[in-house]
């Protein structure tokens, strides 16, 4: 029988014993990437980050909620490298402040989806995953269209992903 069962005798409830409480596992176990001992929301959630700059906020909130979020970029680099603003404002592939800010808590694939073995490791990878997010031209994933994924792997979300950007501040009046 389920604890508490209201049964309208509530003498009867009270002397019920209750079930034993689970022991709470070692402080290092309670502990969650964050470091403050709060457990992470999508601890356990694996995503593969296909965005550009109108999708990758959404993955950077992704990994800020404890995602393990793996960001796949094409050989030559990640467009993103080269926006602005750039540390000491020197312009740089790895200078750029936005690309820094945005994939904090990232971690990073180097595959060129053009070439078949780099088709086949990105396969690999999505068996292991858990959703992809993208956005962008469609252009950019014609060898390997997200949503062919799907039939292959169905517990795999494919989320194409609408522009999604930091909150803004308002103009004090």
């Amino acid at each position: 029988d389920a604890w508490p069962r209201d049964d309208g005798d509530s003498a009867a409830n009270e002397a019920r014993p209750r079930p034993a409480t689970p022991a709470r596992p070692p402080a290092p176990a309670r502990r969650a990437a964050n470091g403050h001992g709060q457990s992470a929301a999508l601890a356990g959630v694996r995503v593969l980050d296909l965005t550009d700059e109108t999708g990758v906020y959404a993955t950077k909130l992704l990994a800020d909620l404890g995602a393990d979020v793996i960001r796949v970029e094409p050989p030559d680099g990640d467009r993103l490298r080269h926006l602005p603003p750039f540390h000491h404002d020197r312009p740089g592939a790895s200078r750029s402040l936005f690309y820094a800010y945005m994939n904090a808590g990232k971690r990073g694939v180097t595959l060129n989806l053009a070439t078949r073995d780099g088709r086949e490791l990105f396969e690999q990878l999505a068996a292991t995953a858990d959703a992809i997010v993208y956005s962008g031209s469609a252009t950019r994933y014609d060898r390997l269209p997200p949503e062919a994924l799907r039939p292959r792997y169905p517990p795999l979300g494919v989320t194409p992903r609408a522009p999604v950007r930091p909150p803004r501040p308002h103009p004090v009046r």
